[in-house]
C-alpha cells in the first residue's frame, strides 16, 4: 500500500564501518524519519540468531541494496562472491535497485556490478572528494531521487489495484500526505513523520463525499500488557490477530453525511463537519445498510479486531502516538492526565474531524472527540475470540454492543486504544457515533 517504508540492505566491509555510519546515520536519516525507508545491516542482527540466515532473508526482501564499495569490500568474499551477486542478480531480475556507492579509489569499475549507475556523481570517490559532506549530500539525493521513484511506482501499482477492486476508474483515487507525531513519557512531540496513503472517495452527491483509507494487511498483538496504567481484564488474553486488507473511513461519520444518506441528523453538538453522535448501534447499522444500496458496495460497522488494528497502525503503546496523550492531540476530558501528560482546558463537547493529527494509516479522531460502536457482542474477556479480524458475534450479551476510542467526556485511561467500552444496542448519548469500514469481495 502506498505509504510502506522501503527496505534497504546496506553490503559494506566491517572495516569501513566509519564511513558506513556517517551514511546511515547521518544522510539516510531524513528519509527514514519521512517514513520512506527502513535500513538493515548485520550490526542489526539480535544476539543468538544465525548470521547467514538473517543476512539471507534481510537481502532477499530488501527493495534497495546499497554496495559501500571500497578495496576491502571487492577483496572481501563474502561481500562481493555472495551478497553484491544475490543483489546484482535481484536487480536484473527486477525485484530490487542496486545502488554501488564509490567510498574511495579502488578497482570497481572491473567488478561485476560496472554496468549499474553509480553514486556519487561520475563515479568519485566520496574520499577524493575536497569536502567529504558534499560528497555525502550528493549520494544522499541519489539515493533519495531512487526512492521517490519506487515509492511513486508502488502508488500507481497500488492505485491499479485498488481502482480494479473497486470497479472505478484509478481518477477515483488519490494519494494524500499527512503528518503523523510520536510523544515521549512527558507528552512532548519528539517525531513528526511526513505520510501517506491512499483514499477512495464515495460520492454522496450535492459535493459531498466519503473518504476511505486503504489499511492494508497485516498482524498484531491484540489487548493491552499486563503492565499499561488503567489495564482491565477485559482487554486479555493477549493474542496474535491477522487481518487482511481492508478500507476504514478517515473520519467519523460526520452530521452532513449522516443526513445526506438517512434524511435526518439526531446530533445534540450542531455542526455539519462535526461526528453524528446520538446515534444508536441499530441506527448505525441502518446509515451503513442505505450507504450500502445507494453505492453498491457492502458498508458496516469495523470488527473490533479491525478498529483496534487500524488504530494501532503499528504501534505497541496506550495510544498510537505514544505512552501519553495530551490536549493538543485528541478531545478528551484533559481535566484528567494519563501518566506523563499534562492538563488543558476541555472542550465539553464534539469537535470537527480532521482537526487533530492522523495516526500512521491516515486516519483521525481514533481517540477521543465519540465513542465508535463495532459490530462485535460484549464478552468479558478475548478467550476465545476469533484470531481472522472478524467480529465475535456469537455467544456473549447480545443486548450489548462494543465502543471503542473514548470521546471528549472521557478520561484519558478510557481512551486508551486497548480499552473496551460497551452499552446497549439501542442506547443515543452525545459522545456515541461511528465511522465504517469496506471489504472488497
Amino acid at each position: 500500500m502506498a505509504g510502506e517504508a522501503l527496505d534497504v540492505f546496506i553490503s559494506y566491509s566491517r572495516r569501513d564501518e566509519g564511513l558506513k555510519d556517517e551514511l546511515v546515520n547521518y544522510h539516510l536519516k531524513l528519509l527514514q524519519r519521512e517514513g520512506k525507508i527502513n535500513t538493515w545491516q548485520d550490526r542489526d542482527i539480535e544476539a543468538g540468531a544465525e548470521w547467514a540466515a538473517e543476512i539471507k532473508a534481510n537481502l532477499e526482501k530488501a527493495d534497495i541494496v546499497l554496495l559501500l564499495v571500497t578495496r576491502h569490500f571487492l577483496a572481501s568474499d563474502y561481500c562481493y562472491e555472495t551478497e553484491m551477486q544475490q543483489a546484482v542478480k535481484r536487480h536484473y531480475d527486477g525485484t530490487a535497485r542496486v545502488i554501488p556507492i564509490i567510498l574511495e579509489t579502488c578497482g570497481w569499475k572491473y567488478g561485476a556490478f560496472s554496468q549499474l549507475q553509480v553514486l556519487p556523481k561520475d563515479g568519485k570517490p566520496v574520499t577524493r572528494w575536497d569536502d567529504k559532506a558534499e560528497a555525502f549530500f550528493d549520494v544522499e539525493e541519489g539515493i533519495r531521487r531512487v526512492v521517490d521513484a519506487l515509492i511513486a511506482e508502488r502508488q500507481r501499482q497500488a492505485q491499479e489495484w485498488l481502482a480494479a477492486s473497486l470497479r472505478v476508474s484509478p481518477n477515483a483515487l488519490s494519494v494524500f500526505e499527512f503528518k503523523c507525531v510520536n510523544l515521549n513519557k512527558a507528552g512532548i512531540i519528539i517525531e513528526c513523520q511526513q505520510r501517506q496513503a491512499t483514499i477512495f472517495r464515495e460520492d454522496l452527491g450535492n459535493g459531498l463525499g466519503l473518504d476511505m483509507v486503504a489499511i492494508p494487511a497485516g498482524k498484531f498483538v491484540m489487548g493491552s500488557p499486563p503492565e499499561e496504567v488503567g489495564r482491565d481484564d477485559d482487554e486479555g488474553p493477549r493474542r496474535t490477530v491477522t487481518v487482511p486488507s481492508f478500507f476504514m473511513g478517515r473520519f467519523q461519520i460526520t452530521q452532513a453525511q449522516y443526513e445526506a444518506v438517512v434524511g435526518e441528523n439526531p446530533s445534540q453538538f450542531q455542526g455539519a463537519n462535526c461526528p453524528v453522535e446520538r446515534v444508536t448501534w441499530d441506527a448505525a447499522v441502518m446509515f451503513c445498510e442505505k450507504l450500502s444500496a445507494l453505492t453498491g458496495r457492502t458498508y458496516r460497522l469495523p470488527s473490533e479486531a479491525q478498529w483496534e488494528y487500524a488504530c494501532r497502525a503499528g504501534t505497541t503503546t496506550p495510544f498510537h502516538f505514544g505512552p501519553t496523550i495530551t490536549r493538543d492531540l485528541a478531545n478528551y476530558n484533559c481535566s484528567s492526565t494519563y501518566e506523563g501528560g499534562s492538563k488543558g482546558i476541555d472542550m465539553w463537547g464534539t469537535t470537527t474531524v480532521g482537526r487533530f493529527p492522523a495516526n500512521s494509516f491516515g486516519l483521525c479522531d481514533m481517540h477521543g472527540n465519540v465513542w465508535e460502536w463495532c459490530q462485535d457482542v460484549w464478552h468479558e474477556s478475548y478467550e476465545g475470540a476469533p484470531t481472522d479480524g472478524s467480529a465475535w458475534i456469537e455467544e456473549g450479551d447480545q443486548a450489548l454492543r462494543l465502543l471503542r476510542g473514548g470521546s471528549w467526556l472521557d478520561d484519558p485511561v478510557l481512551c486508551r486504544l486497548a480499552y473496551r467500552g460497551r452499552n446497549s444496542r439501542d442506547i443515543s448519548k452525545g459522545d456515541v457515533g461511528f465511522r465504517v469500514v469496506w471489504v472488497p469481495a
